[in-house]
């Protein structure tokens, strides 16, 4: 297994729909990911050529940053694969948050193993059964 990490481009977008789509998950349209979709980073195995996990950085105003719609490659089965595609995900969305002046990065989680993925590279439980309120405009 060789990974490697670049940044996402929109041309990456239609992809990831089939991810979401795959997780029964309804995909953000182009125009509410950071950047229109260049905001974030996919893994992909060297070997293979196929990219394993993808997820984004929102920046603001403040050192307030948020990691958020990671989703990853349905047809990749290996444990291990997966396991370290987000473990390394996770670990250079945080860098590059830091990279950018951010003091804190955010993310609202449902699936446990995702979840456990982010507490192993340091992150904290902020708060459990809480309800996310959205409001569309």
């Amino acid at each position: 297994m060789n990974l490697s990490i670049r940044q996402l481009k929109t041309e990456d977008y239609n992809e990831l729909c089939e991810w979401w789509k795959w997780f029964r998950f309804p995909a953000p349209s182009l125009d509410l990911l950071p950047d229109r979709g260049e905001s974030g980073f996919i893994v992909y195995d060297d070997e293979t050529k196929e990219n394993v996990v993808a997820g984004f950085l929102y920046t603001t105003n403040s050192y307030f940053s948020m990691c958020e719609f990671i989703v990853s490659n349905p047809q990749i089965k290996d444990k291990k694969v997966r396991e370290e595609s987000i473990n390394m995900l996770i670990d250079v969305i945080s860098l590059y948050a830091k990279e950018c002046g951010c003091k804190l990065i955010f993310t609202s989680l449902k699936h446990p193993s995702l979840k456990n993925r982010f507490v192993d590279r340091g992150y904290k439980i902020g708060s459990t059964n809480t309800t996310e309120l959205i409001k569309i405009l």
